[in-house]
């Protein structure tokens, strides 16, 4: 909005007639009018929206009762000129892993911003340094609607972006600026400065395929190769790090070391789940690396039943083993789920016990359940499942 405001009042007059224009001519089709009752108005174009940038020059002439306008003011005028937005972050020249946050500082009136962002400082497109197609400042003065379109602006609602990986689409040097985008059409305020920031990849590990759950006591062996924007980098050192429940952060374990091209392969043996990470420090020349993975400890669980066929309410022999001690379960499958018939106790990795067979007729599946220690140190684990057919024994007698 802009306010428009007479000193003095003029004898006489019921009202006065206000006219806006582009030019000091007041040619009809670059002119506004507006009736106005007071000496002073706040002058607003298109419900509300602010006027455009540039220069404006105005005039007003008071009306009597008839409506006879009298002799036009002296030519005023006036230029909005709305500033640059302020840019926050990233820094300028700032390294940043894939793309980074662009924010600006909200300017009031805006309807949007338009960000340009190229991978040369006159962000033609193409990037072979010629001059920019559009998208330079506003000059004060210029006509309505004629502040050129900025080629391949991403437009916002937002005071904040993170440009896709469509734009940032390689490691490099790129630039960027940002202007507002008022409500008015195509009215835009000057460019901010242009930054600059450096996209770097990622550092991939190349980890080998790892399992999600291995047996207690196994040995693994981890290998990759840390590259780092497409190069393998020589002697790189790795801090391997470890975190158990119920701790929340993670603590050193050891280092690990690559050769000339990267490689590097270290083994572990599992003795408990926890959650691993590889890092690699962040310096001046590369951003921070991480490479987690879990491994999930499981105990080393074994089951057999004597025999396949059993009478019921008899009793079955069945075995089993679990490495390292825990207490377990025998279960049979139910409508609903598992049911415990009977319950081991951990004093001993292997066991042999003669259970009765109190199971409803037909075919039964038995497996043996190690449930999930308090501590964590070991996942839950179940052993195959044995098939057990129970069945009831009829004697039929000959009558006397």
């Amino acid at each position: 909005m802009t306010r428009v405001c007479l000193r003095n009042s003029l004898l006489g007059a019921a009202r006065y007639e206000l006219q806006l224009s582009r030019d000091e001519e007041f040619d009809d089709g670059r002119t506004q009018n507006m009736k106005i009752w007071g000496l002073g108005t706040e002058w607003t174009k298109d419900q509300g929206k602010r006027l455009a940038s540039g220069t404006w020059y105005w005039r007003v002439r008071a009306l009597d009762f008839t409506g006879t306008g009298q002799t036009w003011s002296p030519v005023g005028r006036f230029t909005l000129n709305p500033p640059r937005p302020a840019v926050a972050s990233p820094n300028d020249g700032a390294v940043v892993v894939g793309s980074p946050l662009l924010r600006w500082a909200p300017v009031n009136g805006a309807c949007g911003y338009q960000v340009q962002v190229a991978d040369n400082p006159s962000f033609q497109k193409g990037g072979d340094g010629g001059g920019s197609e559009g998208g330079g400042a506003v000059t004060p003065g210029l006509p309505a609607g004629g502040a050129p379109e900025a080629e391949d602006a991403i437009l916002t609602p937002q005071a904040a972006l993170i440009p896709s990986g469509e734009v940032v689409s390689k490691p490099g040097v790129w630039y960027w600026r940002v202007r507002t985008s008022f409500c008015a059409e195509k009215d835009h305020s000057p460019w901010s400065p242009t930054r600059s920031f450096r996209s770097v990849r990622p550092p991939q590990f190349n980890l080998n395929a790892l399992p999600a759950s291995v047996d207690y006591g196994r040995r693994l062996v981890v290998a990759g190769r840390l590259v780092h924007n497409g190069r393998g980098v020589a002697r790189p050192t790795l801090v391997l790090e470890r975190r158990v429940w119920p701790a929340d952060d993670f603590s050193a374990y050891g280092t690990v070391r690559g050769d000339r091209a990267g490689r590097f392969a270290f083994s572990l043996r599992v003795n408990r789940t926890a959650s691993w990470r590889l890092r690699w420090a962040r310096t001046a020349s590369n951003p921070e690396g991480v490479a987690p993975f879990v491994l999930r400890a499981t105990p080393r669980v074994a089951f057999q039943v004597s025999r396949p066929r059993v009478v019921r309410r008899s009793r079955v022999v069945v075995t089993g083993s679990v490495f390292p001690r825990r207490r377990a379960l025998i279960q049979v499958r139910a409508s609903d789920g598992w049911r415990t018939i009977r319950t081991v106790p951990g004093t001993r990795n292997r066991f042999r016990i003669s259970l009765r067979a109190g199971m409803e007729p037909g075919n039964q599946q038995l497996r043996l359940f190690v449930p999930q220690d308090r501590g964590r140190r070991l996942e839950a684990a179940g052993s195959r499942q044995r098939a057990l057919f129970v069945y009831d024994r009829f004697v039929i007698r000959r009558a006397r």
